[in-house]
């Protein structure tokens, strides 16, 4: 991990015995260049790695917030 952590995945599923990745980007977030390589990477060695978009909302209903807080030095 240490050697290949730049650039890795936001997420990781195991589902089955099988892992899969996803890089999550919110609206006006671009995939860095490092991203999309890992991501690439990831599937030339057969692991399913994707890009999700996600939809910010706001539900009164909801009673809970994710909050992600990244030090990318921007």
């Amino acid at each position: 991990f240490r050697g290949m952590r730049d650039g890795f995945p936001d997420l990781m599923l195991v589902q089955d015995g099988k892992a899969s990745f996803l890089e999550v980007k919110a609206e006006g977030d671009v995939i860095r260049r490092n991203q999309l390589t890992r991501l690439r990477q990831l599937g030339a060695a057969g692991i399913i790695a994707e890009i999700g978009r996600v939809d910010y909302r706001f539900d009164p209903e909801q009673d809970y917030v994710v909050v992600d807080i990244e030090t990318t030095g921007s």
